[in-house]
């Protein structure tokens, strides 16, 4: 009987099975020098992209790692971050899940490229205004995930690091990064106290579904303002730190700085160190305010201030909670608006609110308003009352628990209009009088409305003295005792320099008259006749040589 050959058969496919978590494949893989049939999930809803995975498995690929390549950028983000000790990695999964989840979320994590996070960092710069931090940011936070497949060799280069912001002939053609600083807008005390006077109007007299509420953020204003807290600093307030027998004294936490006093960092469980720091005097009237929150909440003796109100964790301590929504409805509400040009002519209100800064914040120029504005307010109040000697700067530092002064110099607000103090201004300040002879053809700034009798002597080179009263280009007697400021308007009204003395003449010219306006006869005379005997003599500019030569 004769053997009969077998052929080498028909070649082995990894055709993709549609499931419903996405496509699959039975192949032939090698575990442990043997040869078995395993279902393998190629990670992707799309057939061309199982196809091309099922050929990387039957090349020897190990399906470990095709299953990994071929996980979603967005699943493997989350996991990376999940799995992370990383401090601030909420902030990179918001970020991610705004700029970069919409674009490259579903594509398979090895398959992402540098064109892709270019698409990304184009809608970044077009949402944000050119190319800000925000952009680089973005970039960085998907180098994070893209780097640990790098790490473990799974992919074999970090596609995130071929876009460098500094290389002029790069993927970017030479675009750099540049500093954007949108400071955000904080609200004056009028603005303030008509904001608390809706919410005690809210809390009090409006819809009983709204009360609880506009009461909570009552309190949490009052509180963030009079002590500079931080919303996570009033998440871990709890009753036991409150005296609730008096309402006068409390122990103000401050979680993000004094972590050690804290045995978790949403004051979960407060450890007994706190009870041996120093306490705060709460002022009477807002003490007030506290014990309606505390008789609202059912008089309770544990547990924290602000906890959750409704849902399945009430009364325990809130996680990952903003205000900034509902602060900027009050403030809506209430009416306290910084218009933008075209405001009035908006026909809606979403319309409007976006021509508000407090609501929407003006572009490159000014963020929106945001609930740690609270804690500047303090800041700069706390500042200003070092330079009106009510507080030392040690204590200003220790109300808004500042341990660096230069950070508590940054929380200072900018006053809209700067006065040079009387001591910062020089004792002569005035144009010289021969720029003050041509001053009808010389644009000047108006001062109709601080207009000052001027009196220029017309001596020789004269120079106005301590009492005199000269209109420069920048200052003006503002009153008695003080010196105004207006910042120049053109170039040649910051150049103008006092007047200088260039020869003896001057000088002695100088002297005379501030000898008879001192009323010392003698002296002028003697001045006087020192001058006209220099004038008989040869001009200062001539020399003794050159006048022998005259007479010669």
């Amino acid at each position: 009987m004769t053997e009969s050959k077998r052929g080498p058969g028909r070649p082995r496919k990894a055709t993709p099975i549609k499931t419903k978590e996405g496509h699959s494949a039975r192949v032939w893989v090698e575990r442990e020098g043997e040869k078995i049939r395993t279902t393998v999930k190629l990670g992707t809803k799309s057939r061309t992209v199982a196809r091309a995975r099922g050929r990387r498995i039957l090349e020897g690929e190990a399906p470990e790692l095709v299953a990994e390549k071929s996980e979603s950028f967005e699943s493997h983000a989350r996991r990376v971050l999940a799995a992370s000790a990383r401090k601030g990695k909420e902030k990179i999964e918001s970020a991610l899940e705004r700029y970069a989840f919409p674009v490259i979320g579903d594509l398979p994590v090895a398959d992402v490229t540098s064109d892709h996070i270019l698409a990304v960092l184009a809608d970044v710069e077009a949402e944000v205004g050119g190319w800000t931090g925000t952009v680089r940011n973005v970039r960085d936070f998907i180098s994070l995930v893209l780097g640990s497949l790098e790490a473990r060799r799974i992919v074999p280069f970090n596609e995130a690091r071929r876009i460098n912001f500094r290389s002029k002939d790069g993927l970017l053609g030479g675009k750099r990064i540049r500093k954007v600083y949108a400071p955000r807008p904080v609200l004056t005390d009028a603005e303030f106290e008509k904001l608390i006077a809706f919410l005690v109007t809210e809390a009090t007299e409006g819809p009983k579904r709204r009360r609880t509420g506009a009461l909570e953020l009552l309190i949490l204003a009052l509180m963030a303002r009079l002590f500079s807290m931080r919303t996570s600093d009033l998440h871990a307030w709890v009753w036991e730190m409150i005296d609730t027998a008096s309402f006068l004294d409390a122990y103000v936490p401050r979680p993000k700085t004094d972590a050690e006093l804290l045995d978790e960092a949403d004051a979960a469980v407060v450890l007994e160190a706190w009870r041996d720091e120093p306490r705060s005097a709460l002022p009477e009237a807002f003490g007030g305010w506290l014990r309606v929150w505390w008789l609202a909440m059912g008089s309770p003796s544990s547990g924290p201030v602000f906890g959750c109100r409704r849902g399945p964790r009430l009364g325990e301590q809130k996680k990952k909670t903003w205000y900034v929504r509902r602060l900027k409805a009050a403030c809506w509400r209430a009416g306290v608006i910084r218009p933008l040009p075209g405001f009035e002519l908006a026909a809606t209100d979403e319309e409007r609110q976006k021509l508000c800064v407090l609501q929407s914040g003006q572009p490159r120029r000014q963020s929106p308003l945001d609930f740690h504005s609270f804690r500047r307010a303090g800041a700069t109040a706390a500042g200003k009352a070092v330079v009106t000697g009510e507080l030392t700067l040690r204590e200003a530092m220790v109300l808004t628990h500042h341990k660096d002064p230069a950070v508590f110099a940054r929380y200072q607000a900018r006053e809209a209009r700067i006065v040079v103090p009387e001591k910062a201004v020089p004792t002569i300040m005035a144009a010289p009088p021969a720029l003050l002879g041509g001053a009808a053809s010389t644009p000047q700034p108006n001062l109709a409305a601080k207009s000052v009798p001027t009196r220029i002597d017309r001596s020789v080179r004269a120079t106005p003295g301590r009492d005199d009263h000269v209109v420069s280009a920048g200052f003006w007697p503002a009153k008695e005792g003080s010196m105004g400021h207006e910042t120049p308007h053109h170039t040649t009204e910051r150049q103008n320099s006092p007047p200088v003395i260039e020869t003896l003449g001057d000088a002695l010219g100088l002297a005379m008259n501030l000898a008879l306006k001192e009323g010392d006869i003698e002296s002028a005379k003697a001045l006087l006749s020192v001058i006209e005997r220099r004038r008989a003599q040869a001009p200062d500019n001539v020399s003794s040589l050159d006048a022998r030569r005259r007479k010669s």
